[in-house]
């Protein structure tokens, strides 16, 4: 039985049991003089067991010095044979006497010794700064019940001390004791222990029955020289206990601690038992060994002299000088023995931007099987070698995700002594550069081992898989995996090495399979500006400058691979050099190297032999044509503005009429249009508004005015299946004029400047987002005339529209297109009918038709000394109807809805007011 006496190991004397037994009303005060002395005591064989200590008056009592100098216990609660539940002791401890023999001082929250110690308690807030005693700490002690819910609480203090002993609970019978859901918190402290044998140790709960659910919380504290800390630890029959080391759990954060952490122990304190779902977790600390420790390993999620399975250690920005394990699976390291069989499968270890000085293994197991663990590491330093599994026997199944590290030794994803390691996986992710920072790299100066067996005849390559992702990797070697696959980022570009080898030794892999970034939807995969003569290296063997990470010199090598190919999962992949040229990439290989280059898909039909030096023909990218879509979407803002100008100085006119001729009334107007329209060539879609201000008055037979326009649109369209959407500001400033002729003919004309914006993405480069400024212009002339017939008037306009729009630059890949300013040239005509129901209102029914001449939106690109366009000519028509209010002899207020068809489908709706005084 592993039990701690509280009596000295020098000394037999009988312990005086100092329990507590408040003298005050109020139950958190008293001193050491408020203690009842129960003599002979209980608890122990050498001792006389046939007195109680009855029940106390008072639940909690403070201590506030020893100045006993023998074997000492204070306890809050304490019974032989009844429950003892509730009771705390608070220390406060102003001094403690020194004593020659160095006699235990046991502080105890509850204990009975046939009974069970539930919910008690014990508060340590003051201790000497240096103290000589052994010092045991005990939130419940039983000998023959359970001890469950008990607490320690350790907060701000600082010593230094012989010898300590911390327990949340402790249970010692086999049949009955469990110690369960107990705590220890420990909090701005700091424990430093002058004994670096077997006597500083730190347990949730300890039992010879079931240990589970304990837990050890330790913050912004120093606990130094500890042997062990632990969650909780069962050493009992495992004929008659089953999973007695489960779901404890050692939490310590921003704290340094110099000793072993177990989340759950059955193979140091506790033994035989399977250790099960115990749990380290460590942020922000500093954790090391005992100097001349006798054990390689510092953290163990959980460890039995049986099974270790599904435990779990997570360790995040923290420094570990030691081995760390997930699972142990191990000879009895202190006070156990017997043969071992135990597995070490299912258990985790996530390491994440910490420093490692030491090995990693997830599952180890000395006698059994080490399978299913899983390893995961990002960011972090690793001195030594990291095993998904270790063992005697099969390693199968084991998974490490290792990303952005740096590993000092080999890596494994099975290692076994005589069994098979197969069926393993290691999956490798990076994607920046070679930047000595940690994290900034990846490298591994050891092997990377799908499998690794001892055995005779033993199979370590069978289902093993690396999975490579990213790029600028660097391992030594790879070796016994079955398939390699390697998933290239998207921005992966000219010379840039996915994986180099550096070790100066050959490599044999069986399988290897490409697989580019797809963008979805799309049905090949693309990597930018590889051109002819230009290499990226899938695999490259070349050895580096560790201190740099820098290229030095290539490897001559072999480098064998049984099969290769491109994955499956895409029809091609090419590459796009600029915004306009795209070649088709094969993947080749020469004696050393594994390599993507421009080339011609071979043909599956026999072809004649190529001549040698033959140029690589490249194809015109059809993504090309999208860049056209934003241009014919700012010339059809324009037109718009144009149209709603041009086809409203009839209003303006009739107006004017109603007032008199040859005054001196100036008129003001307002208009608002908002139409959806859709260019079928592009096959673009436009929606927008457009509003016109502005005055105008009569000259002899001139109506002559000035106006501002602003226009708001959105449009999306496609080309080659690439879209484009964007959205368009434009703003003009401009003036009107109508002449009138004789016989009722008159010339309506407009010219206008402006800007516009257009904010837009190329969805087929990568959603490259767009900002552009251009000016633009527009001008129209149209010869009209007026019939009145009673209560009708028709007018007739034939007239010329013109609108240009400024081009710019646009850098795509590093070529730079040119956008050229795009015409709209327009003949128009319209027709509008007036009918006059009564003095104050008129219906009118436009139709109108348009053929535009040019329209015609180009793109140059220089790669391929080409210019590709999109010319909309063609006839649009349509109509509108409405009605004209007049309000007023001064004013009048309109309203109409229009559709056209033809080279521009198009439904509109538009408000006119306009006013003279």
């Amino acid at each position: 039985m592993k039990n701690f006496n509280l009596s000295s190991k020098k000394s037999f004397v009988p312990i005086s049991f100092v329990l507590a037994m408040a003298l005050f009303n109020c139950a958190a005060f008293g001193s050491e003089s408020d203690f009842t002395v129960i003599d002979p005591p209980f608890m122990f064989t050498t001792f006389n067991h046939k007195l109680n200590a009855g029940k106390l008056p008072t639940k909690e009592i403070t201590l506030d010095k020893v100045s006993r100098k023998e074997n000492v216990v204070y306890a809050a609660g304490a019974n032989k044979n009844d429950e003892i539940n509730g009771y705390t002791l608070n220390v406060e401890l102003s001094g403690i006497a020194t004593s020659s023999d160095n006699y235990v001082v046991n502080l105890i929250g509850g204990m009975s010794e046939n009974n069970d110690v539930l919910n008690n308690k014990i508060n340590i807030t003051k201790m000497p700064d240096k103290i000589t005693r052994d010092i045991r700490i005990f939130g419940a002690d039983s000998w023959k019940g359970n001890t469950n819910f008990n607490k320690v609480n350790i907060d701000s203090i600082q010593t230094n001390i012989n010898k300590l002993y911390i327990v949340g609970g402790r249970s010692t019978d086999e049949n009955k004791g469990d110690s369960s859901n107990n705590t220890i918190n420990i909090s701005s402290s700091k424990l430093i222990s002058d004994n670096t044998n077997f006597d500083f140790q730190i347990t949730g709960g300890i039992a010879q029955g079931k240990a589970q659910n304990n837990e050890v919380i330790i913050d912004k504290s120093e606990i130094i020289n500890t042997m062990l800390i632990s969650g909780g630890a069962s050493y009992g029959d495992p004929d008659k206990i089953q999973l007695g080391t489960e779901k404890n759990r050692v939490k310590i954060t921003s704290s340094k601690v110099k000793g072993a952490i177990f989340g759950g122990d059955s193979a140091f304190l506790g033994f035989d038992n399977d250790a099960n779902k115990n749990e380290v977790e460590i942020i922000s600390s500093k954790i090391s060994k005992q100097d001349n420790f006798f054990m390689d390993f510092v953290v163990v999620g959980g460890a039995s002299t049986n099974n270790a399975t599904n435990n779990t250690v997570s360790i995040v920005s923290s420094s570990i000088d030691g081995d760390s394990y997930g699972g142990l699976s191990t000879t009895a390291l202190g006070f156990g023995g017997g043969e071992i069989s135990g597995n070490a499968n299912n258990n985790s270890i996530n390491i994440t931007s910490s420093n490692i000085n030491g090995k990693i293994y997830s599952g180890k197991s000395e006698e059994g099987a080490a399978s299913n663990n899983k390893v995961s590491l990002k960011i972090s330093k690793v001195g030594s070698s990291v095993a998904g599994g270790s063992a005697k026997d099969e390693v199968n199944n084991n998974i490490l995700d290792i990303t952005s590290s740096n590993i000092g030794g080999d890596v494994y994803g099975g290692y076994s002594n005589e069994g098979d390691a197969i069926n393993n996986t290691v999956n490798l992710f990076h994607n920046s550069a070679r930047d000595l920072a940690l994290g900034k790299h990846f490298l591994v100066k050891g092997v990377i081992h799908g499998g690794f067996s001892d055995g005779n005849n033993k199979d370590a390559i069978l289902g093993n898989k690396l999975n490579v992702t990213g790029k600028n990797l660097i391992a030594g070697n790879i070796n016994n995996f079955d398939e390699v696959n390697f998933n290239l980022p998207k921005d992966i570009k000219t010379n840039d090495v996915v994986l180099q080898l550096t070790k100066n030794e050959p490599t044999t892999l069986k399988s290897v399979k490409v697989n580019p970034y797809v963008e979805q939807g799309e049905s090949k995969a693309i990597v930018k500006n590889l051109k002819p003569k230009e290499k990226i290296y899938i695999i490259k063997k070349a050895s580096i400058d560790e201190n740099t990470l820098e290229e030095e010199q290539a490897i001559d090598k072999d480098l064998e691979i049984k099969s290769k190919e491109l994955t499956k999962a895409t029809k091609s992949i090419v590459s796009e050099v600029g915004a306009s040229t795209i070649y088709n990439v094969k993947l080749n290989k020469d004696e050393s190297n594994l390599y993507l280059e421009v080339g011609e898909i071979e043909s599956t039909t026999p072809t004649p032999t190529p001549k040698p030096n033959k140029p690589i023909t490249p194809k015109v990218n059809p993504k090309l044509n999208h860049t056209l879509i934003p241009n014919l979407a700012s010339s059809h803002v324009v037109n718009q503005m144009s149209d709603l100008m041009g086809d409203n100085i009839s209003n303006i006119a009739m107006l004017d009429d109603n007032i008199s001729v040859n005054t001196d009334n100036i008129i003001s107007f307002g208009y608002i249009k908002g139409y959806k329209s859709n260019i079928d060539k592009s096959d673009t879609d436009i929606n927008g508004v457009v509003v016109d201000v502005g005055v105008a008055s009569r000259a002899d037979n001139a109506l002559m005015g000035g106006f501002f326009e602003y226009s708001y649109a959105d449009y999306d369209g496609s080309a080659n299946s690439y879209s484009s959407d964007g959205k368009i500001n434009a703003y003009a400033v401009g003036a009107l004029a109508r002449f009138d002729l004789r016989n009722n003919f008159f010339i309506d004309s407009y010219a206008k400047i402006g800007k516009l914006n257009n904010k837009y993405t190329l969805k087929g480069y990568d959603n490259l987002n767009i900002n552009k400024d251009s000016t633009f212009y527009s001008l129209g002339a149209f010869l009209g005339h007026d019939s009145y017939f009673d209560r009708f008037m028709l007018t007739n306009r034939l007239g010329y529209a013109y609108s240009n729009v400024d081009g710019y630059d646009l850098d795509i890949n590093g070529e730079t297109l040119n956008i050229k300013d795009i015409s709209s040239k327009r003949i128009k005509f319209d027709s509008i009918a007036y009918y006059n129901t009564n003095t104050d209102t008129n219906l009118y029914a436009r139709a109108r038709l348009i053929y535009e001449l040019d329209g015609k939106s180009s793109t140059y690109a220089p790669n391929i000394n080409k210019t590709i366009e999109s010319t909309n000519k063609g006839f649009s028509g349509g109509g509108e109807l409405g009605v004209i209010y007049s309000i007023k002899p001064l004013s009048n207020i309109s309203f109409g809805v229009g559709a056209m068809g033809g080279k521009i489908d198009e439904l509109s709706a538009n408000l006119r007011f306009v006013y003279g005084w």
